[in-house]
């Protein structure tokens, strides 16, 4: 669909059914490389600085309900054998390349209710591959389908969200463990070949999945550590396809991005209460002069919906609290004493396009359905959701969220000026998380947060160079070497030593929901940068043949 749209003839074949994995994974890649190749060929001319179009790599695989991965009983319609297999046999596949016993295939062809199983989940993937290839089509990006095993993971999940809520020292010690199985099982279901692929350029990506991509290991950082990462749920379906069919960029100009509500829903008792409002008046001289902050509180439904009714702005920042729904159904913020379904404010409330949620499990790894936080705010309306995967503390999502808007009061006006082009909502993020996660590093390897004078100071502004100025892919790595040289360690110590602080660090239990890349910010200055770029170059090589 993407080369077709990029008006590429595609021979006509026979439909491809593969004798082996390797043969789908081989497929999969050389299409993907044919769409790269178009992309180069076309190659990068001014108005690309201007249009930003991203990303360029789509890794996908669709799901099943996450409650319909359980085993069911051999009862009621399932009670005949075949039918029973049929549905275990969606549930269980970890691969492209099936092989089916020939008993199954007859048996199959005897029972209706098998087959119409297995005709409806054909029908769902045929529908999924079609709205993916449409949002290709659109970007003319290559798509890289996964593997069913990817959706495997969840019970590693669960055990390393279980790990990270307690308190106790076992629990602690484990959390290296066990996030080491996750990534192995995401490395392992997605394959050497592939991982290759994504690592080659280390392009924006996003990512149309259930599973935890973001945390796929690539190198020694996990994927949204990485590359620039954004993502939309394969579940539930028709949130994903509205989602898939509306890349229609929208063009701000910086200060369109300077007005944030804050909604505080903690009660009155709560040691929480203030603790954001603290960490941003911390950073007020960094962002005061251009940013705006509305501060409300809502300790009910009503008054929430008030607080969002009122605001016209960009963003909306929730603080408080989030109820996990590892062992219920939706989802839930608490909204004083009360705890609330987001999903059911449809049509009631205005919500900003970009929603980020200062509070914990809103897209919980370990939830047990898609009714999360985050997906009831792409449900109302929001463009991006910036939603947590695991439990966040109070102090650092409150510092977090603090850096976060003078980064979009100080830092986003003057990138778009030194780097030439337009900005887009999924980088601006990104770069926040990873100089989020060089923070954490810092603080545990090096000492705690001192201004810039100190050791930990110069080596923060050393890794944010790296990763807002250089946009150098090698940031961690530096970063590494600089904490081994001030700590007179081996390097291969700190290393050891900063793969187990990822495991417990806050920066990859955030995640970017929806589509943060359509939301392009340009100052209305990059034409004219361009035009000036432009007529000096043409003056160099006029005065190089005048030369010559």
């Amino acid at each position: 669909m993407a080369l077709r749209r990029a008006a590429r003839s595609v021979e006509k074949g026979e439909p491809f059914v593969g004798n082996s994995e390797k043969e789908y994974t081989d497929a999969i890649i050389e299409s993907a490389r044919a769409v790269i190749a178009v992309r180069e060929e076309v190659g990068l001319y001014g108005f690309h600085y201007m249009t930003h179009l991203r990303p360029e790599l789509i890794l996908t695989e669709p799901a099943l309900y996450r409650l319909n991965y359980r085993a069911i009983k051999p009862e009621g319609p399932f009670e005949e054998k075949v039918v029973a297999k049929s549905l275990r046999w969606v549930q269980t596949q970890r691969g492209l390349h099936s092989q089916l016993p020939a008993q199954y295939v007859h048996d199959l062809a005897k029972s209706p209710i098998a087959q119409s199983i297995l005709s409806e989940r054909a029908a769902e993937l045929d529908t999924f591959t079609v709205g993916v290839g449409l949002r290709a089509a659109q970007t003319t990006s290559a798509v890289v389908r996964l593997s069913p095993g990817v959706n495997h993971v969840f019970p590693a999940l669960s055990a390393y969200a279980r790990s990270l809520r307690s308190t106790s020292l076992e629990a602690r010690i484990k959390t290296r463990r066990l996030f080491d199985s996750i990534q192995n099982g995401l490395a392992s279901a997605v394959g050497d070949e592939r991982i290759e692929f994504i690592t080659e350029r280390q392009w924006p990506i996003k990512i149309v999945s259930d599973a935890p991509m973001e945390w796929l290991p690539v190198g020694n950082l996990p994927l949204a550590m990485r590359c620039d990462c954004s993502r939309i749920n394969a579940t539930p379906g028709n949130l994903l396809m509205g989602l898939l069919v509306e890349p229609r960029p929208i063009v701000v100009a910086p200060e369109s991005l300077m007005d944030f509500l804050v909604v505080s829903t903690f009660e009155d008792d709560d040691r929480l209460k203030d603790v954001l409002k603290q960490a941003l008046e911390v950073t007020r001289d960094g962002w005061e002069k251009r940013a705006r902050v509305t501060f409300r509180t809502a300790q009910s439904k009503e008054e929430f919906i008030d607080a969002l009714n009122s605001f016209e702005g960009a963003f909306l920042i929730f603080d408080g609290h989030g109820v996990n729904n590892a062992n219920e159904p939706v989802g839930k913020l608490m909204l004083g004493s009360e705890a609330i379904d987001v999903w059911e404010l449809h049509r009631k409330v205005r919500v900003p396009p970009i929603v980020i949620l200062s509070a914990c499990d809103t897209q919980g790894i370990d939830a047990s359905s898609h009714a999360t936080v985050g997906n009831g705010f792409l449900f109302l309306g929001a463009l991006t959701v910036l939603a947590t995967l695991l439990p966040v503390g109070g102090l650092s999502s409150a510092a977090f969220i603090s850096r976060l808007v003078y980064r979009v009061a100080e830092f986003v006006p003057t990138a778009i000026a030194a780097r030439g082009r337009v900005l887009n909502w999924t980088e601006v993020v990104s770069g926040m998380l990873r100089r989020f996660l060089a923070s954490e590093l810092l603080d545990a390897l090096v000492g705690p947060p001192g201004d810039a004078d100190t050791p930990q100071g110069k080596l923060l502004v050393k890794a944010g160079e790296d990763i807002d100025v250089r946009e150098d892919n090698h940031w961690f790595d530096n970063l590494l070497e600089r904490i081994a040289e001030n700590r007179g360690q081996h390097l291969a110590a700190i290393q050891a030593k900063a793969q187990s602080l990822i495991a417990r660090a806050e920066a990859i239990r955030y995640i970017q929901l929806g589509n943060p890349e359509l939301i392009i910010i340009d100052d209305g200055k990059t034409r004219e940068r361009l035009a000036e770029d432009a007529d000096a170059l043409t003056a160099h090589l006029a005065e190089a043949r005048t030369t010559t």
